[in-house]
């Protein structure tokens, strides 16, 4: 049985952007271990329109209902509590889940067994940020003038 992959649409607003794009749908889906489920309007805030994920991902409307199916979550902004009540026991849940902000958001993952992956405490390598240079290769020039 293929594992169901969910994108909610974002609810925090200044950050609308949903977690992936039509493209990254369409190659996550058609390896056929991963289904793909989108909630309509999730990809609005990054330009893409619910038409681009069409052959790509199963589109529904509303947040219990791609709850209810979920095995894995995408979101980019932590999920509010009231989202945690949709989401069944024992799912996994990715993003920028912020946990030492949101303490109630941790034991409410705890009670229902979810599964947390925040993104902001994972490491990333190699580094591309010029201001965090990686390890195997010298800082760049900009960064020894300061």
């Amino acid at each position: 049985m293929p594992v169901r992959l969910a994108v909610p649409k974002e609810i925090f607003s200044g950050r609308t952007p949903g977690c992936a794009g039509s493209q990254r749908s369409r190659t996550l889906y058609q390896t056929g271990a991963l289904r793909v489920l989108v909630q309509k309007g999730a990809g609005k805030g990054a330009h893409f329109v619910d038409t681009a994920y069409e052959g790509k991902a199963r589109l529904l409307d509303d947040a219990a209902a791609l709850y209810a199916e979920a095995d894995v979550v995408f979101k980019v902004q932590p999920p509010a509590l009231d989202e945690l009540d949709l989401m069944r026991d024992g799912i996994v849940i990715v993003g920028f889940l912020q946990p030492h902000r949101y303490p109630d958001m941790v034991h409410k993952l705890c009670d229902k067994k979810i599964t947390s992956l925040p993104w902001n405490c994972c490491p990333v390598f190699p580094v591309p940020n010029p201001w965090m240079p990686c390890p195997h290769k010298p800082p760049s020039p900009a960064i020894k003038s300061r």
